[in-house]
């Protein structure tokens, strides 16, 4: 809520999406760590883009989808191979180590956009992120330390 800012004038309605993103790709998470006792982490991804590839088109057809042309059609095709290996890897780890230990490290994707945006576009975000980010950062490591220390206990 802090990155949000709702007491600002550019705050709506919109403003929410993102949390309902966060909300939404928690849930996946969370499947995707309940199906890994049955499937091997490249069974789930391949299902997963199987299964998101409709998904996405009628996304893109309902945006007035145009074909992609020249540079930009291997910058989406680069993207999509990218995404495929993050959702690989991030399955593997979700094999591996318990959801409550994983999970924190997603929010490592806030420093690193940001980081992205400024070294790629010159961007960097203004006023309550970095507040915000690094609340979110500091819970996260405080989430570690604790499931660190209760696998050390068991």
């Amino acid at each position: 809520m802090v990155i949000l800012s709702p007491w600002s004038d550019a705050f709506s309605l919109y403003s929410l999406a993102p949390v309902l993103a966060a909300a939404l790709w928690g849930g996946a998470s969370l499947l995707t760590k309940s199906l890994l006792p049955e499937e091997s982490s490249a069974t789930v991804t391949v299902w997963l883009l199987l299964l998101l590839t409709p998904v996405n088109a009628a996304f893109s057809v309902a945006a007035g989808f145009q074909w992609p042309s020249g540079e930009v059609l291997g910058w989406v095709a680069l993207s999509g191979l990218v995404m495929a290996l993050a959702q690989y890897w991030l399955a593997k780890a979700y094999e591996s180590a318990d959801a409550a230990y994983v999970q924190p490290f997603d929010d490592l994707k806030l420093p690193l956009n940001v980081a992205a945006g400024w070294i790629v576009f010159g961007y960097a975000p203004e006023g309550y992120l970095w507040l915000g980010a690094a609340m979110i950062l500091v819970a996260s490591m405080a989430n570690i330390a604790v499931e660190q220390r209760r696998i050390r206990a068991v």
